[in-house]
């Protein structure tokens, strides 16, 4: 084994720990205090020293993390590499001319076991935005946004806890999958109906059937959602299990492209990504795409790296061989077939 390689292989290990403690460190603070900046402290700051807001909102984050660059070179680098390439400050005007918020309208009302209406931000509150960013150095950079002013979108409550919405998050993070649509499609997740609907909007897509389990979000969507559809004829919805669709049913459809959207965040989802992952081959010519599939494959990437560093201990591999299987299409591979 290498000098060069136990070093290599060292370093990755600390870019593994930094990754995991800005994911811990983040968390909390969206849990417990993700409304600590207000728009006092961020007036106070931009009039006395005469900075941006982003700037500032960028120091007091920072300063709430508990990263302080007076405190040596390790707070330095968590803040050039990770906080201030992490923030942006968004443009509520490029969501509220988003054509699902502007067309498609929720009513402030109850429906079964849901309350119907809108959840709002406040200036300055952060929240998760886009999907997470992996550098090509394996740093993982959470994409944290926020407004000016207080911004409200749609959503759908279940005893007080939201079950389903299109907040930012939602829109930045599914438009990759609305942008590579085209042709036949197949969704896998229905929600408030996000996806179909801005789908359907584009000339290139000529139908797409949606495979939704939950009554409910059928009902909800058939109530609300599609009649207010330019393009509601394009649209099917199938009562189905998604993974018993996905073995039985698509093979035998011509379907050219397919979203899945079947969880709620990466904690429930790295199980479902996959086993749908494992069901790919039986619809060859059939694109598949996945929501939030880099936060999903952060999780893969650093079981694999616990996996391989055993390995590279023993002498079974060298360091070329761990840094090449963390990369984005060798972990896919290794969902598939765990090679």
């Amino acid at each position: 084994m290498q000098a060069t390689d136990i070093q290599k292989m060292r370093s990755l290990l600390q870019t593994r720990d930094r990754n995991f403690n800005i994911f811990d460190t983040y968390s909390t603070y969206l849990d417990q205090c993700a409304d600590y900046i207000t728009t006092d402290m961020v007036a106070e700051m931009t009039t006395e020293f005469h900075i941006d807001e982003l700037t500032v909102f960028q120091l007091l984050f920072a300063a709430a993390l508990g990263v302080n660059e007076e405190e040596g070179d390790e707070a330095r680098y968590y803040n050039e590499h990770y906080i201030k390439p992490s923030i942006s400050r968004l443009s509520p005007a490029k969501y509220a001319n988003n054509a699902f918020y502007k067309n498609i309208h929720i009513p402030n009302r109850r429906h079964g076991r849901w309350q119907l209406g809108t959840e709002s931000y406040k200036a300055y509150e952060a929240f998760i935005w886009r999907d997470v960013i992996c550098q090509n150095n394996l740093e993982e950079i959470p994409q944290i946004g926020f407004f000016s002013e207080p911004f409200s979108f749609p959503a759908v409550m279940e005893d007080g806890r939201e079950w389903m919405s299109t907040k930012p998050n939602e829109v930045e993070t599914i438009q990759p999958a609305v942008d590579a649509s085209a042709g036949q499609i197949t969704a896998f997740g229905l929600g408030l109906g996000y996806f179909a609907y801005m789908a359907s909007e584009k000339d290139e897509v000529e139908h797409i059937t949606v495979v939704e389990r939950d009554s409910d979000a059928i009902a909800l969507f058939e109530e609300i959602t599609r009649p207010q559809m330019r393009h509601k004829d394009k649209i099917s919805i199938v009562r189905d299990d998604a993974f018993h669709y996905a073995e039985n049913i698509l093979p035998k459809q011509k379907c050219d492209f397919t979203f899945v959207d079947l969880w709620h965040d990466a904690a429930d989802g790295v199980g479902l990504y996959t086993r749908m992952r494992r069901l790919e081959h039986f619809s060859p010519e059939t694109r598949f795409s996945y929501w939030v599939e880099g936060t999903l494959l952060s999780h893969l990437r650093w079981q694999r790296l616990s996996e391989l560093t055993d390995l590279f201990q023993k002498g079974g591999c060298d360091y070329d061989y761990v840094r090449t299987a963390l990369g984005k299409e060798q972990l896919r591979q290794h969902v598939i077939c765990g090679l």
